[in-house]
Formats: structure tokens, sequence, C-alpha cells
């Protein structure tokens, strides 16, 4: 799991990956890959992701996550 920190209260939460290239307290670039994703075809790799404000999860398409995009 890695969880990446953005200004305005935001999260987001990456899981399902095999390798993570980032470490705590690492600066990561926008379109900066994250890791990897298992090469495994079975079960077929699957990867979640998440947007959270102040802690809650909210909708990545919703108006609250268009904030996200101008920080």
């Amino acid at each position: 799991v890695l969880i990446l920190a953005h200004s305005g209260g935001f999260h987001t939460v990456v899981a399902g990956l095999e390798k993570v290239n980032a470490a705590v307290g690492d600066e990561v670039a926008a379109g900066e890959p994250l890791g990897l994703m298992p090469a495994s075809r079975t079960p077929a790799p699957e990867l979640y992701f998440e947007v959270r404000l102040n802690g809650t999860p909210i909708d990545p398409l919703g108006k609250a996550a268009a904030q996200l995009s101008a920080h």
C-alpha cells in the first residue's frame, strides 16, 4: 500500500503493486512511475486507487477531487 500526501488535506491510496518505487518521505513528481504491477496473469492483477480528503474517501471524479489537480 502506498499513501501519497498532497496539499489541501488530500491523500491518494494505491494498492496492488508488486514493487513500489517510493519510500517514506520521498517526493514523487507528476507522471513519475509509482511502481510495477505484478506480472502474473492468474489471477489478473488489480490496481486499487482511492482519493481521500481529510481522511474521508471521496469520488475521484467529483467536485472535491477537482481541487486536487489545482494544487
